[in-house]
């Protein structure tokens, strides 16, 4: 342990180092950073600055991350203002630049993930929710597990790429190889 003017304020609560940064309940610990305060039960904050816990066995790190609700994760980049959690139970990340899950290039999105998302509900508002394809692969719009909706990329002619098949109803409807711009609703 070292660094100077920490406060260790609850029973068995640890601060690893740094300056400035008080735990003020009991199992609350501190890494290290700079002005943190853990005051949830068994909080933690593994460094950064100005980082604040209420929340009981949270866990808030980065910049000037805020948690006011138990059993809630807050991470913040280094954007001057306070971010904020004000329920509990929550994940929260804010990172201007992007989050990258399986990469570390978020290539400009908010969110970028490389491999497989499921989701019981996807919600835009204000904008298009766009789809890709990669290498030939359909995209499928199932409902209760069935198709309903399928667009088929078609030949690697360029002329054709933008004419895809579009296969709607039953699961059973199909197109035969090599049909391009076909259509069955």
């Amino acid at each position: 342990a070292g660094g100077g003017r920490n406060h260790a304020n609850g029973t068995v609560s640890f601060i690893g180092g740094g300056y400035n940064n008080r735990t003020l309940t009991s199992e609350a610990a501190i890494a290290g950073g700079v002005g943190n305060i853990a005051a949830g039960q068994a909080s933690a904050i593994p460094g950064g600055r100005s980082n604040v816990t209420y929340g009981a066995f949270s866990f808030v790190g980065g910049y000037r991350a805020w948690n006011r609700g138990d059993g809630s994760f807050v991470w913040a980049d280094h954007t001057e203002e306070d971010f904020e959690s004000l329920a509990g139970n929550q994940f929260l990340i804010r990172a201007r630049s992007g989050v990258g899950i399986n990469t570390n290039d978020p290539a400009g999105a908010a969110l970028n993930v490389a491999g497989t998302v499921r989701a019981t509900m996807f919600e835009g508002a204000g904008g298009p929710l766009v789809f890709y394809s990669r290498d030939g692969e359909p995209v499928e719009f199932k409902i209760n597990g069935e198709r309903t909706l399928r667009l088929e990329p078609t030949a690697a002619n360029p002329f054709y790429n933008q004419a895809p098949n579009v296969i709607g109803g039953s699961r059973f409807n199909q197109v035969a190889a090599g049909t391009v711009g076909a259509t069955i609703s």
